[in-house]
């Protein structure tokens, strides 16, 4: 196993170490250098193989790589232009372990080196013990696999010496059903490929055909419940996890490099995916590399794997995954540059699932939302997410504000007001609800009447008031299940084993929401009890999710004020333009493509 990859000047990677183990997982933004580092030891393991083709060549033609990220192979130098000097040379160093004499295991390392030779050839130097394994084209010590985007309508058959090169230069596109077509002749391998994509992808199989005296080109198919098709009519999922599998079961490679091997692909088959490979480079004996953006991929993996959290062309040091599946888990990877290049004023942390409320909110007490985000950090049990997060965006883009939403629910007013210290101490803004929730604010005669000025004050008062009597019962039950647990926290603090008075508790929480209901109403189930009061009043199904004056808050409207006040100050923060501002809320993921499309009643 290698025990690390190190890259150094190579594209925007200076000098990068990855630790590796068994599976490897690189997450990051955009332009943040995970594929450039899959791209790097695809490259050097390249750069080997063929000076060995080559005789163990010194220097190489560019043209003769056998796979090169870049056609003009001198701009994948650091810096754009590859130099004659060592110590500007590109440099890949694999590190592994081996046994020794006595069966210790001692580390050892190759060194594929490239820099700019004469008459526009490249100098090349390998040194290092690994060598013969990264030499082999018949058995390649790492497969590159960057992703299909769709498969060519027909496909010639290619020689098992053209196939080689090809898989080995990563020309999935043309050659997938060649690769199919070599596995099918070994039926082991055959079974096990058909075995792990029926775990993927269930009832579902893959046929391929091929008569050299008859045919030209390989056919391939796509089988299923539904019937047959030809394999340029799947999903892109489908013929991404094709690929990977059949690369995994016909080449071997103790190296996997995936770059977001989760396109396309349903979440639940992500998770089927990762957790088949992850089971399958245990038993086969081989190591994963993956580049990926995927929360459902990161859901899956074990504690035990290696993450790396990949900016400006390094790698940061983490010490908790938290880190990496929250921001994930937010598409705050891919909100980096948008955060970078001003066009954020404002990003509202929320614990919240559903963002509208809290949007609405903040609409109404004076954001731009257009150039304001809302990111819910709800995923997490703790809200150190929302320091995580905070940290993300104050690195990214310091002027933004940052604003950390929490619920009050049943938070002694101690206990708000240390959360409040908490992030206000690190330059935060911090935002605690009025009532238990955002959606008690809702419940509110001012915004209502305003939306509907038809019906009087009495009338709004009077189904606020069923609606709160309504979840008083569960409004009190909750509150006095906090209370119990609080005092239990607090007598195991002071050593006391006694349990707590849950009698006396529930009458306290009692007078406590008879005193002051609005602050103790559970919010969510009153405005849905007020909703259908409403209904019958109005005769129609009224939206409350909707901005008005009432519902400006004074806490919120002072970080507005501040924002604007920025951009006076700061007049070259233009607005931003309508396609960025289409994007100032994190998108949606894509929705995966159907596995296999129904053909047009026209098609032929």
């Amino acid at each position: 196993m290698l025990s690390s990859i190190t890259l150094r000047r190579f594209k925007n990677l200076e000098d990068v170490k990855i630790p590796l183990g068994r599976i490897n997982v690189m997450v990051g933004t955009n332009n943040s250098g995970k594929s450039s580092v899959l791209q790097g030891v695809a490259f050097g393991v390249s750069v080997a193989q063929t000076a060995f083709v080559n005789g163990n060549a010194k220097t190489l033609s560019p043209d003769s790589l056998i796979y090169a990220p870049l056609r003009d192979v001198s701009a994948l130098a650091h810096g754009g232009e590859l130099k004659t000097r060592k110590e500007q040379a590109i440099e890949v160093v694999f590190c592994g372990l081996e046994a020794n004499e006595t069966g210790e295991a001692v580390e050892i390392e190759t060194t594929v080196q490239v820099r700019k030779g004469k008459n526009s050839n490249l100098a090349i130097r390998i040194d290092g013990s690994l060598k013969p394994g990264l030499e082999s084209v018949d058995e390649p010590f790492a497969m590159y696999v960057p992703g299909l985007a769709g498969l060519p309508g027909s496909e010639p058959y290619r020689t098992p010496a053209a196939l080689r090169r090809a898989a080995a230069r990563g020309d999935a596109n043309s050659v997938l059903r060649n690769v199919l077509l070599s596995l099918n002749e070994d039926p082991v391998a055959w079974t096990e490929f058909a075995a792990n994509l029926a775990r993927v992808f269930r009832d579902h199989s893959v046929e391929v055909s091929f008569n050299p005296n008859f045919d030209e080109f390989v056919d391939a198919r796509v089988v299923s419940p539904k019937g047959s098709l030809p394999i340029d009519l799947a999903g892109t999922g489908f013929l991404q996890t094709v690929q990977i599998l059949a690369y995994t079961a016909k080449y071997r490679p103790k190296l996997l490099l995936l770059d977001e091997p989760d396109s396309h692909i349903h979440p639940d088959r992500q998770r089927a995916l990762i957790s088949l490979l992850a089971e399958l480079a245990e038993q086969k004996d081989f190591q994963v590399l993956i580049a990926t953006h995927s929360r459902h991929l990161l859901d899956e993996l074990v504690k035990g794997e290696r993450f790396h959290w990949m900016s400006d062309g390094q790698r940061k040091e983490e010490d908790k995954i938290d880190r990496v599946r929250v921001l994930t888990d937010l598409g705050a990877l891919d909100s980096g540059d948008l955060l970078k290049s001003g066009q954020v004023d404002a990003v509202l942390l929320t614990e919240d699932t559903l963002r509208e409320p809290i949007q609405i909110l903040l609409e109404s007490s004076g954001f731009d939302m257009q150039r304001t985000q809302v990111w819910s950090y709800s995923g997490c049990t703790k809200i150190d997410a929302a320091d995580v997060l905070a940290r993300f965006i104050q690195d990214h883009a310091p002027g933004t504000k940052v604003i950390v939403h929490h619920d009050r629910d049943y938070l002694s007013e101690d206990e708000a007001e240390s959360l409040r210290a908490r992030f206000e101490g690190k330059g935060l803004h911090f935002f605690v609800t009025d009532g238990t929730d955002v959606e008690s604010h809702l419940v509110d005669v001012n915004h209502i009447r305003h939306l509907y000025p038809q019906v009087s004050d009495d009338q709004v008062n009077s189904v606020i008031t069923v609606a709160t009597e309504s979840v008083r019962a569960q409004s009190v039950t909750a509150l006095a299940r906090k209370r119990v647990d609080e005092d239990k926290s607090h007598r195991r603090a002071e050593g006391n084993c006694g349990d707590p008075d849950p009698v006396s508790i529930s009458d306290t929480a009692r007078d406590d929401f008879a005193q002051n209901p609005q602050r103790w109403r559970h919010g969510k189930r009153t405005l849905g009890h007020v909703t259908a009061g409403l209904q019958q009043l109005l005769g129609e199904n009224p939206k409350l999710l909707r901005p008005s004056p009432a519902l400006r808050h004074p806490t919120l409207a002072e970080v507005a004020e501040a924002v604007a006040q920025r951009r006076t100050d700061l007049p070259e923060l233009t607005a931003p333009s309508p396609a960025v501002a289409e994007r100032s809320t994190p998108p949606p993921p894509p929705a995966a493509e159907p596995l296999i499309p129904t053909p047009s009643p026209n098609a032929p």
